[in-house]
């Protein structure tokens, strides 16, 4: 547990210089997962999923989305974003 809180604070230092990378937000809502703290690896799971779709990167966006299902499956925000995902990248037959 004390070296997830030493991975987090290491993060949330880096995103202070990089605010919009997404591996480090994705890095970040590993750490909270591990830390059973959903919520918190929810919300930077979110983050890093619009940043790959402000960059372009659809896949990258699609996989993070399927991260944050595994731990909210009810969520119909993700489902409906990853729906919109799989039709910009012509993958309906992984929906």
């Amino acid at each position: 547990m004390a070296s997830s809180r030493k991975v987090i604070k290491g993060i949330m230092k880096q995103l202070k210089k990089d605010p919009n990378n997404p591996k480090l937000y994705q890095q970040l809502g590993d750490a909270y997962r591990e830390q059973n703290r959903i919520d918190e690896a929810l919300n930077a799971y979110r983050k890093s999923a619009e940043l790959y779709e402000q960059q372009s990167k659809p896949q990258a966006a699609i996989s993070v989305y399927r991260q944050m299902l595994s731990l909210d499956p009810k969520q119909p925000l993700i489902n409906m974003k990853l729906a919109s995902l799989y039709v910009q990248t012509d993958s309906t037959g992984d929906a």
